[in-house]
């Protein structure tokens, strides 16, 4: 939420309200949203062109690498949807507004930040395999935090200055007073060295001691008439204009208000004497509502409720918590959610998204930077949203008045999302409740008596693939696979051949940097032995294989060692085979397109024809993982941190539209004969036969020549498409411009709040 100015003014007065202190040996409660946030952009990882998930899931686990060596314990708490009450409505869509004029700003060459729609899925990849406990609340989280915190007498880590307000036991830690670096200092009792975080500590009673007549049990009032998310502060003017302060005056003008607020409340004791003093200064039609909004907002920071108990689930590791309260949460027609449903949501198995559906039958689709000028990204999405719809709402049915009622929120789901204008449009989207092969879909009550292979058939038939394209595919990568096709098929306006193939040559590329640095580590590991033992390089790779390259909570962690290569296509057994040699050539050569980020200008913008390919992606990637968490992940979760480089697809797209031969091109640097060039042939032949010749845009390459030049070249473009083998060995030879790398020059927090 925030209380507007709090942050600025500790933050102006730290060496009187923040303690400095060294964090180790601990436990804490963290603000899930508000870290996953904060990292994107404390940790400088790109967004212009979709997300960096790779370089975002590696900074994120040494973050969480670095908790271990200070004994440091944290305990990640989410927030849920949004309360049914609708009182946050208002700052939802003012953000969303923002985040799409962000948006289009970025896309033009301005700068901002965003963040990219599949953060959320990488952070908690992160912490499934740093084995980081977490949980998601109902709705919003905060006071669930700080009566886990208090429970424990730990402290809490967030940027959300409505922390400053709570009574906190254990202290309060805002990330931008945390140096994220290992310190190392020694203990005085005993002159041992030990590692912690070194860190400014906020407790409210330093704050009450600073100003020794306030009581700190009317710092809700406070928070109130500052304003928040709640509650705005221009309803409280003409109080305003009725305060005074001897000592305000020598403060910077934002903060004049604040401190003339606490000299006021120095002269009440309890906050309900202060609130009707204060609306005394409102006209008298209004004080009755404004009362009531008062009160439900000072409440929010002393009535610490909890629809579950978060010390009960974490403290007995035991999923009995989980399955406390659920008969309270009702959809938006009355009826009851399940209980399967409410303990998936609470233990971060399926999407906030979900919640969302049920209870409000609403949703904000968070803008990408893309091309502006056409319709949003998620539009190529809709019909996998659509039959999510029709098993939310089947439920939780409701048969208009009449047939003349036309549709309305009961009935359908109300999206918000841009137009073509760079507005927030409101859509009512309408469900789809059967399938032509599979029939009737089931609602939420059902889905338990639905068996895995049903489960995947709905899955395969919403994305447009038979059962026969899956058995092509490691497990690993079959949902990833049906969403290419499904994204291929259904982009409006068609995606081109460049961004197909960038992604497919992505993919290797970042299981390739995966293969190679655990070689790297396990080439150290055995060094000893391979001094004493016999031990064949051969007999190395088999025995490393199975290490470290996949998630531990999916259901085939040996999927890929198992598969039969010439059945089942396997990227990650395909790297193995692969010789070091092989490996570092490769990286060698696409290292100019991972690593490199060009500048973003005015003079040099984002291409939105690139980036609203990848946008489109995204969309369908995230609404392919979200239906797939709704059946209860029939097929193994796709990882985006393994498969998605943004920087390096918008890069790659581009070099390939600039090259006359690109397939030769890609032969080239994935190495002819190689493991990873044959795998890439795999993957495109039976992509492609399964989409055909004509779902994609026709461009020519991006060579800037004369017009007979630039026709010749788009002709043999063309050519190279349609028939080259994509194993030839000859290649182009004119390499681009190197691209440079970009200064950082962004706030690095000034777009927090632009996420919904």
């Amino acid at each position: 939420m925030g209380i507007r100015g709090f942050t600025s003014f500790v933050d102006s007065n730290n060496n009187r309200l923040l303690q400095d202190h060294n964090l180790h040996c601990t436990r804490v409660v963290i603000d899930g949203n508000n870290f996953y946030h904060f990292l994107y952009q404390y940790l400088h990882v790109k967004h212009h062109y979709g997300g960096d998930y790779d370089v975002f899931y590696k900074k994120v686990k040494e973050i969480f690498q670095m908790f271990e060596e200070c004994d440091i314990k944290p305990f990640i708490v989410f927030d849920g949807g949004y309360e049914a009450d609708g009182k946050k409505l208002k700052t939802t869509l003012t953000r969303a507004k923002n985040r799409i004029h962000l948006a289009g700003f970025i896309s033009h060459g301005g700068r901002g930040r965003i963040l990219p729609i599949l953060a959320y899925e990488t952070f908690k990849t992160v912490l499934v395999d740093m084995g980081v406990p977490y949980i998601v609340c109902d709705f919003e989280a905060d006071s669930q935090i700080v009566k886990l915190a208090n429970h424990w007498h730990c402290p809490v880590m967030s940027n959300d200055s409505d922390f400053f307000v709570f009574d906190l036991r254990g202290g309060f830690i805002l990330f931008d007073y945390v140096d994220f670096r290992l310190a190392s200092p020694e203990d005085p009792q005993t002159g041992k060295t030990y590692h912690c975080l070194s860190v400014q500590l906020y407790h409210i009673d330093h704050f009450a001691k600073e100003f020794p007549g306030f009581d700190k049990t009317l710092l809700p009032v406070i928070a109130v008439l500052l304003g928040n998310d709640f509650i705005e502060s221009s309803l409280f003017e003409n109080f305003f204009h009725t305060l005074k302060s001897a000592w305000s005056k020598s403060l910077p003008q934002r903060h004049q208000r604040l401190a003339a607020i606490l000299s006021w409340c120095e002269d009440y004791k309890s906050w309900e004497d202060a609130v009707e003093k204060i609306l005394t200064y409102v006209p008298k039609e209004s004080r009755d509502n404004l009362r009531l909004l008062i009160h439900r907002c000072i409440r929010f920071y002393i009535d610490l409720e909890e629809s579950f108990s978060l010390s009960d689930f974490f403290d007995s590791d035991s999923n009995t918590a989980l399955q406390q309260r659920t008969d309270e949460i009702k959809s938006y027609n009355g009826s009851l959610a399940p209980s399967w449903f409410i303990s998936a949501h609470r233990s971060g198995a399926i999407h906030p998204f979900f919640l969302n559906t049920v209870v409000l039958h609403r949703n904000v689709l968070l803008t990408q930077v893309e091309n502006m000028k056409v319709a949003s990204s998620y539009s190529t999405s809709e019909r996998i949203r659509q039959v999510m719809y029709g098993i939310l709402l089947k439920d939780d049915s409701c048969t208009p008045i009449d047939n003349l009622s036309g549709p309305s929120q009961d009935t359908h789901i109300l999206e918000y999302t841009r137009d073509e204008s760079k507005n927030l449009k409101k859509t009512l989207l309408e469900s789809v409740n059967s399938l032509p092969n599979f029939g009737q879909l089931p609602g939420l009550s059902q889905l338990g008596n639905i068996s895995t292979g049903q489960r995947v058939d709905m899955i395969l038939e919403v994305l447009s693939v038979p059962n026969t394209f899956l058995e092509l595919w490691s497990p690993p990568l079959q949902l990833l696979a049906c969403v290419i096709v499904y994204w291929i098929l259904q982009s409006q306006p068609k995606v081109t051949r460049y961004h197909y193939h960038a992604l497919l040559v992505c993919i290797i590329l970042l299981q390739s940097k995966t293969r190679i640095r655990q070689l790297k580590q396990n080439s150290r590991h055995y060094k000893h032995e391979q001094e004493t033992e016999d031990v064949s390089k051969d007999d190395i790779l088999s025995s490393t294989s199975n290490e470290g390259l996949s998630d531990p909570k999916t259901q085939s962690k040996q999927s890929c060692q198992e598969a039969d290569p010439i059945s089942q296509i396997c990227v990650r057994s395909a790297c193995e085979k692969a010789t070091e040699s092989q490996l570092t050539q490769f990286l060698q050569k696409v290292d100019k397109h991972h690593a490199k980020f060009a500048p973003v200008t005015k003079c040099s913008p984002v291409e939105s024809a690139i980036t609203h390919g990848s946008s489109q992606f995204q969309a369908c990637l995230l609404d392919g993982l979200h239906i797939n968490q709704l059946l209860q992940s029939p097929l193994e979760h796709p990882r985006p941190h393994t498969f998605f480089s943004g920087v390096f697809l918008y890069n790659f797209t581009k070099e390939l539209r600039s090259r006359s031969k690109p397939l030769s091109y890609i032969s080239d640097i994935l190495g002819p004969k190689s493991p990873m060039s044959a795998v890439f042939t795999q993957m495109e032949s039976f992509i492609s036969k399964h989409i055909g010749e004509d779902c994609f845009q026709e461009t020519g390459t991006g060579k800037k020549n004369s017009k007979k030049k630039g026709k010749k070249k788009g002709d043999k473009k063309k050519t190279d498409y349609a028939k080259s083998d994509v194993r030839s060995e000859n290649s182009d030879n004119d390499l681009p411009e190197m691209v440079q790398a970009a200064c950082e020059l962004d706030n690095r927090f000034s777009c927090l709040l632009l996420d919904v």
